[in-house]
Order: structure tokens, then C-alpha cells, then sequence
């Protein structure tokens, strides 16, 4: 800004946290120019030491808090100014849901104004709830590490336990380092440095008490061979795996899986529905307020049906734990292997009336509408549904309903704003799911019908 000094790395300025901004990470003022501020909260006042002073892009720590932010709270994790992860552990719990909220009533709009808005979903536990870890492995000097990225960095933030991760996650993923590191596993660090070891994922069904174990890999070696023959001891540990990702950039997870030791799938249940899954298929990373969401989706659909679409159906959790309620369901997915396991599972709970399809939504979509359609269940990934997705729905005869579980509330107020103005559907009920304490990403399952 004109009149300010440039910020440069070190300095100790006068700062204040004035808003959340882009991703919901703290933003403020330091000597007059914008900042972010990992760890503050709206209303902090205090010193801010400028960590990085980057041309598009410049990041402040407070050093020391002169007046606090009436929504400041005791943040339970030690490494919140450094980790990505969970940015708003130091704001209270109304404050977290009132920004969220705001942000859900504004994407959707004229659409939201007539609906019943339902009391959040929230599970009891604000800490150690997450079920699923994927953390990120590098070595530090000469000792092995498990933690997640700086906000805006590939730099590793050692996060063993971690607060927001089960206990029993937290306590595989440290007997999991120890064994990796006893076999001098090298990680992977970038093109330069390529390593073996990129990451290691863990999920489990607390009320099973175990899950899978998946390493995440550059390429083959025997050492993690050698390796899943001690991880697979590991108490809570049912079946170890290697899964390949040898890209610079991408996702996370390749799509090339291995099985190494002990179980190929572990069980997962909601409710009265028990299902067999693989080591990279999706779930909600928060598993008890996943069985609530089934719970909840259900209550939204007609109790009996011809026909039910389950689409990006994943695993098939809504379609399968529906199925009693449907003459027929089709559920689609692009994913092949999570497909393989919905048609696994179908076959084992004796659904022979439920059609597993593999493929994109828009070319598949067509081949399964038809007039008997009485409810559709949309998981959409964050970026929302196709646009011929949108328009087979739109174009539905009847008066299906339609229950969107959304992740993301900008793709969601684009997509409800197609389907009600060019499918003659309202919204008629919206329901807030805190899946992710502390942090600003917000869940939310919507309810459509035509009057």
C-alpha cells in the first residue's frame, strides 16, 4: 500500500486479524498491509512477525497478543500456526458455525429463503474425531516424520499425535513410523529427491476396532514388503497395502493399488449396514457423524420407491443402505474399484435388484433415467455435478426428490440454482454438517422437490 514500507522476512510489526479469507485462513493487517495470519482470530490486536514476504503472498505469526479477539478459545494443538490443517481451533464454536452458515445462506441464496433450515449436525467430540489420516512422511535430518504441510509450503509439520485424529489412528501412525523408519525407507521429497515413501494412510471403523493401512509410494522396492510383514502386527492394523503415485503433481493417491499383508478389504458399518471395502475407496473422514448422514438421508427420501439413482455413488453407501426401500437402483461411479465394491457388496447382502455401473455420469446418465424415477441421491465431489447431469435431472418426469450431499457450498448454489430454474424443483429443507471441526469446510446435506 502507498505509504507503507515493503514488509520484509523478520520483521516485528504492529498487526491485527481483521477476517477470514480465502479458504477460511485468518487475514489481517500488519503496519497497514494484508497478511495471513495461521492461528489468529478476527479481533486479534498485537505484534505480528512477518515469516514470509512473498511477491503475491505475505504470512505473519503473532508474536505477542496485546487484546485478544472476543472469539478466542484455547487451542488445543500445539503446531496451529504451522499446520494446514485445522485453522480455526482457536476460534470459538459459535463463531466457527456462524461463519459457516453465512457462507452456506449466501451460496444458495433466493433458493435457501423458503426452506426449513434444520439444526446442525455435529458430533460430540471436537477433538480426536477423525477416523481417516493421510499423513505426509519426510525426513528431517536423519529421522523419519509423519505430519502435514505448512499452509502454502511443502514443508512438513512433524504432527505426531495429532489432536483432531482418533486416538487409536494417532497410535497406529506412530508404531507405523517407528517400523518404517527401522527399515530405512527413503521419502520422497520432489523430482530432485525422489525417495520411495511419499505418505501413509490409515483408515478405521472404531466400533471394529481395526482398519487398513495403505503406504503411499513412488515406485515398487522389497522394503515395504519387508516392512508390511511387521505392520501388519500392528494392533488395529487388518491388512497392509502399497499404493503407487509416481507423479510430480496430482492427487494425493494414484489409482494403482497392491496388497501386501493380512486383509484385501476391511468392514465398515453404518448402522445395520456392514460393507467390505478396498484401502483407497472414499469415506467420510469423520465416521460418526457419517452414519448420521446416512440416517439423515434416508429420512429425506420416500419410504417406498420404483426406482433409485444413487449417483457418484462411490461404495455405494447410500444406494445399498436404501435398497430395502426400492424395486431397483442404479448407482453410478467413474471409480472402477470403488464400483467393484459396491458390486461385491451388493452380491454379498443378496441385492440383486441393485445395478453397479462404472463410467462418468454424463454419458451413463441417460441410460437409466426413466419415468420411475422416485428419489435421487447426488454425493457429487467439490466441484459439483456435470452439466448433463444437471440437465437429466432437470428433465426427470414426475415429482422425484432429490437429496444433494454437498462439500463445497459454491458448487452447490450453482448446481440448486440449475435444477430449480430449469427443473421446477425447490429447495425445501437444508441441514448444516460440521464434518470438520475447526477448520471452515462445511458439509451440508439439501432436500429438493417439485410443489
Amino acid at each position: 500500500m502507498t505509504g507503507h514500507k515493503t514488509l520484509v522476512q523478520g520483521a516485528l510489526v504492529d498487526g491485527e486479524v481483521v477476517g477470514l479469507g480465502i479458504r477460511g485462513l485468518p487475514v489481517g493487517t500488519a503496519d497497514g498491509q494484508q497478511v495471513r495470519v495461521p492461528g489468529g482470530v478476527p479481533g486479534d490486536q498485537g505484534k505480528f512477525r512477518i515469516i514470509h514476504a512473498g511477491k503475491n503472498v505475505t504470512w505473519a505469526r503473532i508474536e505477542t497478543l496485546h487484546t485478544p479477539s472476543p472469539h478466542r478459545v484455547e487451542a488445543p494443538c500445539p503446531v496451529l500456526d504451522r499446520c494446514g490443517g485445522c485453522p480455526w481451533q482457536a476460534i470459538d464454536d459459535s463463531y466457527q458455525r456462524e461463519q459457516r452458515l453465512e457462507t452456506l445462506r449466501a451460496a444458495l441464496g433466493d433458493n435457501g429463503q423458503e426452506a426449513n433450515w434444520h439444526p446442525w449436525m455435529h458430533g460430540a467430540e471436537r477433538t480426536g474425531y477423525r477416523t481417516r489420516a493421510l499423513m505426509m512422511a519426510r525426513h528431517i535430518g536423519s529421522r523419519l516424520h509423519l505430519g502435514f504441510f505448512e499452509s502454502g509450503t511443502n514443508t512438513l509439520v512433524p504432527a505426531l499425535p495429532c489432536v483432531a485424529q482418533h486416538p487409536q489412528v494417532n497410535q497406529v501412525m506412530a508404531k507405523t513410523r517407528v517400523i518404517l523408519a527401522r527399515n530405512r525407507i527413503p521419502t520422497w521429497r520432489d523430482e530432485t529427491r525422489p525417495g520411495l515413501l511419499r505418505s501413509v494412510l490409515y483408515r478405521l471403523d472404531p466400533e471394529a476396532g481395526d482398519g487398513l493401512l495403505t503406504l503411499v509410494a513412488s515406485q515398487r522396492d522389497e522394503l515395504f514388503v519387508k516392512a508390511a510383514d511387521a505392520l501388519v502386527r500392528i494392533d488395529g492394523v487388518c491388512g497392509v497395502h502399497l499404493n503407487l503415485q509416481p507423479h510430480v503433481g496430482g492427487p494425493a493417491i494414484g489409482a494403482e493399488t497392491h496388497h501386501l499383508r493380512g486383509a484385501r478389504r476391511q468392514r465398515v458399518r453404518y448402522g445395520d449396514l456392514t460393507l467390505e471395502v478396498g484401502p483407497t475407496a472414499f469415506l467420510q473422514t469423520h465416521h460418526a457423524l457419517a452414519q448420521l448422514l446416512v440416517t439423515q438421508v434416508s429420512s429425506w427420501l420416500p419410504d417406498k420407491m420404483t426406482h433409485l439413482l444413487d449417483l457418484y455413488a462411490g461404495v455405494g453407501v447410500f444406494g445399498l443402505a436404501l435398497a430395502h426401500r426400492a424395486d431397483r437402483v442404479s448407482a453410478v461411479d467413474q471409480h472402477e474399484g470403488a464400483i467393484a465394491d459396491l458390486v461385491r457388496n451388493a452380491r454379498r447382502l443378496g441385492h440383486a435388484h441393485v445395478r453397479a455401473i462404472a463410467g462418468g455420469l454424463a454419458t451413463e446418465l441417460g441410460g437409466i433415467i426413466d419415468q420411475d424415477v422416485g428419489g435421487v441421491v447426488l454425493d457429487p465431489p467439490r466441484s459439483g455435478c456435470d452439466p448433463d447431469v444437471l440437465e437429466g435431472l432437470a428433465g426427470l418426469p414426475g415429482r422425484p426428490i432429490l437429496v444433494y450431499v454437498s462439500c463445497q457450498p459454491k458448487s452447490l448454489g450453482r448446481d440448486v440454482a440449475h435444477l430449480t430454474t430449469h427443473g421446477g424443483y425447490r429447495v425445501t429443507d437444508v441441514k448444516p454438517i460440521e464434518m470438520f471441526p475447526h477448520t471452515p469446510h462445511l458439509e451440508s446435506v439439501v432436500r429438493l422437490a417439485r410443489p
